[in-house]
């Protein structure tokens, strides 16, 4: 017979409650370490609770953050694709326009450089991806092109 166990924090409140429950039951319960006793258990179990329900709380504000920053950096990719599609019209120089699709690259998640210092076979891929896709970089690398384009 498959037998599961529930774990963690609130089962373990609640086993607390359930103690605080059956000692509380008993008449002649008096023991020797104050911390045993029925308040103290119970100012415990507040403190506990209270602690649970800040943790999720703070866990909940972090996941808004989250979508928040996700929602924020949605159409970055298809922005930076449509500014180099308007770069190309223009008539600039090849350097240039390479730097700005190199950035573009960067961005969107592709790009790869040949790795020329190590042979190719199975268990060495033979090229290095240019990504750089935490949000810390996406920002840098639109910044960049950012100032690129304001160069132009």
């Amino acid at each position: 017979m498959i037998s599961t166990y529930e774990t963690g924090h609130a089962v373990n409140v609640a086993h607390l409650q359930l103690l605080i429950q059956h000692i509380s039951a008993l008449h002649n319960y008096n023991p020797p370490v104050e911390n045993l006793t029925i308040t103290k258990l119970q100012e415990l179990h507040n403190r506990a609770k209270e602690a649970i329900n800040n943790v999720e709380n703070a866990r909940n504000a972090n996941k808004r953050a989250i979508h928040h920053r996700q929602e924020q950096y949605k159409g970055l990719r298809s922005l930076t694709t449509r500014i180099i599609n308007h770069l190309a019209i223009l008539p600039l120089n090849e350097g240039t326009l390479k730097q700005a699709q190199n950035l573009r690259n960067r961005i969107i998640g592709g790009g790869f450089l040949k790795n020329k210092n190590e042979p190719s076979n199975l268990e060495t891929p033979d090229a290095i991806s240019t990504s750089m896709q935490s949000y810390a970089q996406l920002a840098q690398n639109f910044s960049i092109l950012v100032q690129l384009v304001k160069g132009i």
